[in-house]
């Protein structure tokens, strides 16, 4: 089967760091982590989680939109999350990120997975990963 590698032209130019947002296979998207970089790579919100996360929806939203699809067509995503806190405090950051992922999957929400672990780059505090079924 074809394997396609998906670089849109409205985001962050991933082949600067050696990567692709996506790989595309038969009707399968296989999405990259999103981080909250805008187009010219600065980081949006630091610090701030909600905007972090906001950002990275996003520009897997804008990904998903460059092949023709929607955030509808996603049926797995996993997130990243860089909390070095603990107890109350780190449950907070926990239901931040929760609400955001309502804001962008109100009726059917994915299957989901949450890791709390470092990120690759220090002021990245989330990471989205996807997995989209399209309809062409």
């Amino acid at each position: 089967m074809e394997k396609k590698f998906i670089n849109p032209p409205n985001l962050y130019d991933y082949h600067k760091i050696n990567c692709s947002y996506a790989t595309k296979v038969g009707n399968t998207l296989y999405i990259a982590g999103m981080v909250a970089y805008d187009k010219e790579g600065n980081l949006i919100g630091k610090g701030d989680i909600e905007t972090q996360t906001k950002q990275c929806f996003e520009n897997m939203k804008s990904l998903l939109e460059y092949v023709g699809g929607s955030l509808k067509d996603v049926v797995k995503i996993t997130i990243f999350a860089d909390i070095r806190k603990e107890g109350d405090a780190l449950q907070e950051e926990y239901w931040k990120i929760r609400k955001v992922r309502k804001m962008y999957f109100t009726e059917d929400i994915p299957a989901s997975g949450f890791i709390v672990k470092s990120l690759a780059a220090k002021d990245l505090l989330v990471e989205i990963e996807g997995i989209a079924v399209l309809d062409s």
